[in-house]
């Protein structure tokens, strides 16, 4: 745990940063309610986490016009391209 956090920062990526980019490669598109549960984070942690990232670059965030309620979270085209080569450095 503690060299993936090192790898992370070398690249700038917080830890908690790290846990969302994970979820939306795996299912991007997800509600900001949704993508907090795989993580095991409370509600006011992922919207503070999710703003970060957008602020960044990672996500975006969007509603609907049908739904107004509901918030939905999306990888950048960047990040979402970039998943394989973040997976192998994670892995070394």
């Amino acid at each position: 745990m503690r060299a993936l956090q090192g790898r992370l920062a070398e690249h700038g990526v917080p830890f908690g940063h790290w846990t969302f980019l994970r979820i939306l490669w795996e299912r991007d598109g997800l509600t900001q309610r949704r993508a907090q549960r795989p993580g095991g984070v409370m509600e006011p942690t992922t919207f503070a986490a999710l703003r970060a990232m957008e602020e960044l670059g990672y996500v975006v965030r969007r509603q609907t016009a049908a739904n107004r309620k509901n918030v939905y979270v999306y990888l950048t085209a960047r990040d979402a391209r970039s998943r394989r080569s973040w997976c192998r450095w994670r892995k070394k």
